[in-house]
């Protein structure tokens, strides 16, 4: 740890407050929520640098440098650390440290530089708090008490902290849309609230030329929290979209501003006082104008003309939010949403799609039949793509159908495709193409789409977790690991991916980790799948059979797939064929992944394979022979 300059003894004493935590840099003591936390010197170190540079991204070679004093040391190790930090400050849903994949961390709050002892310094016995933003002032006033010594590395300490200038990270103009700050709202109110700011953006990558943030990211600041400057290097962006909604009575007032980062000019600005069936002209408004704003070309797309009840506009952005939530009852209620929206405008396109979706993810989660459930959703879309058969949307939702379900795999990927080329800026539909490309065994491809998608919507946790699918099925580990664990992170509740941590570390050969996350899976089937993998690599036999026999007894239709990959890491290939044709009767939507789940590997030497592979009109050359491409804004 630093020592405090002998001339200076009230730097003895300096502390650190942030969030709900104090730390003590000399002592290397930390207390959050009043009480008191012991760190080793390595998660000490870390704590140290990240407060120095707090609200900045450090790179991973700076924080290893800081903990480990340049010794040699693993991405697993600095992982480990940063976990057990994360753990100590009770940041259980990361939002205090920021993992990125790529090693580097932020940490995410205000940083104020405490002094319980000023006399030497100022003349003062009371406690001083000094915020960031007035650190350089107050370093101005104190200069002329300390010696040269303590001067430098005051300026060392503090100056770090200053806030950086944004930057942008592409050629074009790059936009982050803020979530609606809200005043007077209810629960109800405040999806709305959502729904305006998503669907603002969702517009806005229709522009040709213009990069947009991803949602996921864009809404984990709170505008209370950050000033703009911060979020926009945070986020990379060249301008931000910020607005607020108060409710009066009936009157929504909704105020919205565009920002240019480098300079915090606002470029244009407007309030609007209106009704709740008024919302959508004024979210149109908000597009014209910021789109005019920024010098973009005019968008030339049919979905962005659909004409749309107001009434029905505002259960349609309730049935999103809610849908967005994922749990059954969250499903339910938007289903109800959207039908009260088709209700009202029966030829709503965008509820239609919505409403397929929702189907569709009740029988991927088994709420319904999974024939139930993918046949509703195919016809809400086909629907839809009666009135607009260019409906990206729509489009998209009739291919998961024809891909998962029906296993036409030619019309699924046109579909697709077709649906990207309409809308090309969206990341939702780059991160689903993707995923669709990665189970083709498009690898390559998956992976240049995966990586644009978590450039562009870094803090999501499901876009670090597809591409350390991809990374895992083109054997890269250490990257497939770093990803995951940026997922987690950034959403320690995500389903799955503990389990995806425990099978990297199984093909590393590190069992005893692998069984550590697999007991952490918070998907009960998923974590018996994990265990009975990694007891079995154990040599626990005894174990490994009774957690197979209980995923058999809970889970038999809706893990047949994953059984039999569990039977294939046994080297049971006889066992592992029964379960994969139960998963083709099963219609299991997990054959999807067969080419690229990594657990099956020893069944490929099975001269069963390959006819098993044509059966289901999934051979390599067959899947190869599909095409599917996507050009991304950036190619363009």
């Amino acid at each position: 740890m630093n020592k405090a300059p002998p001339s200076a003894k009230p730097i003895d004493i300096f502390k650190w407050r942030f969030a709900n935590a104090e730390y003590d840099c000399v002592l290397a003591q930390l207390s959050v929520a009043g009480q008191r936390r012991e760190l080793d010197s390595h998660v000490a170190a870390l704590l140290e640098c990240l407060v120095r540079e707090a609200g900045e991204i450090v790179a991973k070679e700076k924080l290893m440098l800081a903990g480990w004093h340049g010794a040699t040391v693993s991405d697993l190790a600095l992982n480990q650390a940063m976990q057990q930090l994360q753990h100590t400050l009770d940041d259980h849903d990361g939002r205090l440290i920021t993992a990125f994949a790529n090693g580097a961390c932020r940490l995410n709050a205000e940083v104020i530089p405490l002094f319980d002892d000023l006399r030497s310094v100022a003349g003062s016995h009371k406690t001083t708090t000094i915020r960031v933003g007035a650190i350089k002032r107050y370093v101005a006033l104190c200069l002329a008490s300390l010696s040269l010594v303590a001067v430098l590395w005051l300026a060392k300490v503090y100056l770090p902290l200053s806030l950086p200038t944004a930057t942008t990270h592409a050629t074009h103009a790059t936009i982050a849309v803020l979530p609606f700050q809200t005043s007077g709202v209810d629960e109800e109110q405040r999806f709305v609230a959502e729904g305006l700011a998503e669907e603002l953006l969702n517009q806005l990558t229709r522009v040709p030329g213009l990069q947009v943030i991803g949602r996921t990211s864009s809404f984990t600041f709170n505008q209370k929290d950050t000033d703009f400057a911060s979020i926009a290097q945070q986020l990379g962006a060249s301008h931000l979209a910020a607005g607020s909604l108060q409710l009066q009575g009936e009157i929504f007032q909704l105020s919205m501003r565009l920002i240019r980062a480098a300079d915090g000019t606002v470029l244009w600005a407007k309030t609007f006082d209106a009704r709740q069936h008024e919302l959508l002209a004024v979210q149109s408004e908000m597009f014209s104008a910021i789109r005019q704003a920024l010098n973009a070309p005019p968008v030339d797309d049919q979905s962005a003309r659909e004409t749309v009840h107001p009434e029905a506009y505002a259960f349609y952005l309730r049935a999103k939010q809610l849908a967005r939530v994922g749990s059954e009852k969250a499903y339910v209620k938007a289903i109800e949403n959207y039908q009260q929206a088709l209700q009202i405008d029966a030829h709503y396109l965008a509820a239609m799609a919505g409403l397929a979706g929702a189907y569709r993810r009740q029988a991927e989660i088994t709420q319904v039949p999974v024939n139930e459930g993918y046949q509703r959703a195919r016809h809400m879309a086909e629907l839809a793509l009666a009135i607009n058969p260019d409906h990206a949307s729509a489009l998209a939702e009739l291919a998961w159908v024809e891909f998962n379900y029906d296993h036409e795999l030619d019309k699924a990927a046109q579909h697709f495709q077709r649906a990207v080329q309409l809308n090309t800026g969206n990341l939702n539909f780059i991160g689903n193409a993707a995923v669709m490309l990665h189970d083709l065994g498009h690898n390559d491809d998956a992976i240049r789409l995966s990586e644009y998608v978590a450039k562009y919507d870094p803090l999501n946790s499901r876009a670090h977790a597809n591409l350390g699918l991809n990374y895992l099925s083109a054997g890269r580990l250490d990257d497939a690991l770093a990803h995951f664990h940026t997922a987690v992170t950034l959403s320690p509740k995500r389903i799955i991916t503990h389990y995806n941590i425990g099978v990297v570390l199984l093909l590393k050969g590190e069992y005893d980790a692998a069984l550590n996350e697999m007991k952490r899976e918070t998907s009960d089937n998923f974590r018996l799948i994990g265990l009975s993998l990694a007891y079995q690599a154990l040599g626990l036999n005894q174990e490994a059979d009774e957690a197979l026999k209980q995923l058999i007894t809970q889970y038999e239709k809706d893990s047949a797939f994953n059984i039999a990959y569990i039977l294939a890491w046994r080297g049971d290939n006889d066992k592992a064929f029964v379960w994969l044709n139960k998963a083709v009767e099963y219609r299991d939507p997990g054959l999807s992944e067969i080419l690229v789940e990594p657990l099956l590997d020893k069944l490929q030497r099975d001269p069963r394979w390959l006819i098993f592979l044509r059966s289901i009109d999934r051979d390599p050359e067959r899947l190869a022979a599909i095409k599917f491409d996507v050009v991304l804004p950036s190619e363009q």
